[in-house]
């Protein structure tokens, strides 16, 4: 029996990207988040007694110069050689950038793939594992063809960094189609570059790992590397968490909050049950408030207090995070008899019907458009892909920016503090 585990985009020492975090202690777990997550990678590979470590890739994370990464990560190779664990790794597109792969001292059981590709024989189990590292840090055409044919009498194992035939996620890098991989005689191609798990094929098995630690919102849900086992009866491959951290989004409804104390508990209610959820050791939550109630103004005007409480009854918890509190709820519907009593209301409803002008709204999405291609290139598919999307993202913020604005203006006429 041979048995591995197989990870990818571990980009190590990076920073979890979307926090603008003002909390000192989330603030030192987010820097260490995925060293402890590639430290359990390595604690996986010694209690499992593994014959390997592969990573598909994407290691570091840019142009690293950190030493002590470089001192970190020695370390951790040389616990596997002592357990006669070896490594077998390429480079991925962010590891074309690190500086720190010129100066690493490496153990004799790590070996890294160069961009003319090779292939590591190890009959005595029974296997070939072939691997191509980038040489730069864009890979534009395939890398299949600078894999070797399957050596026969093996089982034949491929590692590559490619974003196959494209995500809307991910740059296309070093692209390849299923159906080449499938077709190139290997027994298991192990991906790396998205960073979602997905087991494409299983004969052969053509698995990408996912990333075992997000690092934002976008990368919610829980983390993990893959455990394989070759024998006699097959393949078998068994999903295992490694993350430290997991980022959740919790939707809270409110409609029937009628104070401020039901909105608290009814928002406590839903991390408890995040928390319940998740095996990492912590959990990171963006929290959205919907529904319909009378508080949708309090809340928008005492965000800050909200903010406060909830992270106070997330420490409480124990292992729970508050990333961001979205707050989508909304004042309920007026009565007839009632429209024109407040002038705030009447000046809101006025603010929706404006907002649903076509021409209006079509100059609002040219100056979005305008704002967004300033933006860098990976962040400006979160404003939409196409114009249906980018309509759509709009209308929320401009729903949105109305109850604001109405919450603004109650300010000034109640100086009141919630119950």
């Amino acid at each position: 029996m041979f048995r591995f585990v197989h990870t990818a985009d571990i980009h190590l020492d990076s920073p979890l990207r979307s926090l603008l975090v003002r909390d000192p202690e989330l603030s030192a777990l987010i820097r260490v988040a995925t060293r402890s997550a590639f430290e359990g990678i390595i604690d996986l590979c010694l209690n499992e007694q593994v014959n390997a470590l592969i990573i598909a890739g994407d290691l570091y994370d840019g142009d690293q110069r950190s030493m002590k990464t470089a001192a970190f990560l020695s370390h951790q190779m040389r616990r596997l050689e002592e357990a006669g664990i070896r490594v077998f790794m390429i480079r991925g597109n962010h590891d074309a950038e690190s500086k720190i792969t010129r100066h690493l001292d490496l153990p004799a059981n790590v070996h890294v793939y160069t961009g003319h590709g090779g292939v590591e024989e190890l009959p005595e189990l029974g296997v070939a594992i072939h691997g191509v590292s980038f040489s730069g840090r864009h890979a534009p055409q395939s890398l299949l063809p600078k894999y070797r044919p399957p050596l026969p009498g093996l089982v034949n194992i491929g590692i590559m960094h490619t974003s196959l035939a494209g995500d809307d996620r991910h740059d296309d890098y070093a692209p390849c189609s299923l159906n080449d991989l499938t077709g190139h005689g290997y027994d298991y191609w192990a991906l790396g570059h998205i960073h979602k798990r997905k087991v494409h094929a299983q004969n052969p098995f053509v698995v990408m790992p996912g990333i075992p630690q997000g690092r934002d919102i976008g990368e919610a849900g829980q983390k993990s590397v893959t455990l394989v086992e070759i024998s006699d009866a097959g393949i078998a491959l068994h999903e295992r968490p490694v993350a430290i951290a997991e980022f959740h989004r919790i939707d809270v409804c409110l409609d029937a909050a009628d104070d401020w104390q039901n909105a608290l508990g009814a928002l406590r209610g839903a991390l408890e049950r995040a928390r319940d959820d998740v095996s990492a050791e912590h959990t990171i939550c963006r929290v959205a408030l919907r529904g319909r109630t009378s508080l949708g103004w309090r809340l928008r005007r005492d965000g800050d207090l909200l903010l406060a409480e909830a992270r106070e009854a997330a420490n409480e918890i124990g292992g729970v995070w508050i990333e961001q509190i979205e707050n989508n709820v909304v004042p309920p519907a007026p009565a007839a008899a009632s429209i024109g009593a407040d002038p705030l209301e009447e000046l809101a409803i006025l603010m929706q019907e404006v907002s649903k002008d076509r021409a209006f709204l079509n100059d609002a999405v040219s100056y979005l458009d305008e704002m967004v291609r300033a933006l860098p290139s990976e962040l400006r598919d979160r404003f939409g892909s196409g114009q249906s999307g980018s309509e759509a993202i709009l209308t929320h913020l401009l729903a949105d920016g109305i109850a604001d604005v109405i919450a603004a203006l109650k300010r000034g006429h109640s100086g009141s503090l919630p119950n």
